[in-house]
């Protein structure tokens, strides 16, 4: 029996090294495939975020001058600390105002261009609108503008 036990234990250091080796080469790939799987998931919760603006802005551009809706917005938050982001609106004569970006880490990950019917959604400031953090409450109306029919964008913060 000893001479067993003198082998497992002769052999133990060279099992325990083979296991940290193996386990130190496939640390890094697993933990950046976790990362690139959450940014995934991000980026796809982010796209829903764009489009529940862009479904706000053609019912309410549907609807006519006068007609108001407001829309939860919650920018989703990643694992690995990545910060998102949504931009859209503008000037009346602006091209952003055409289209609704989704940012991960100032990374363009996504783009909702405003077609058919083509709506401008156009801010107080004619700045684009930048929504960063969870919890906005957003309000959209259509306001018609030298007969020319615009949705207006305003964010409310919630308390």
């Amino acid at each position: 029996m000893k001479h067993f036990d003198k082998n497992g234990l002769e052999g133990l250091p060279l099992k325990l090294m083979i296991i940290f080796l193996i386990l130190s080469l496939t640390m890094p790939i697993l933990i950046e495939n976790a990362e690139y799987y959450d940014t995934l998931v991000i980026e796809k919760n982010l796209i829903m975020e764009a489009e529940k603006i862009r479904k706000g802005a053609y019912s309410v551009y549907l609807s006519g001058p006068g007609n108001l809706r407001t829309i939860d917005v919650e920018i989703p938050k990643g694992t690995f600390g990545q910060l998102c982001r949504l931009e859209f609106g503008g000037g009346m004569n602006d091209s952003a105002s055409l289209m609704i970006k989704c940012f991960i880490n100032d990374d363009l990950c996504g783009t909702i261009i405003l077609e058919n019917p083509r709506i401008s959604i156009i801010s107080n400031s004619d700045r684009p609108i930048v929504i960063e953090n969870d919890g906005i409450k957003l309000a959209l109306s259509c306001v018609e503008i030298d007969r020319s029919r615009f949705v207006q964008a305003e964010v409310i913060p919630l308390d």
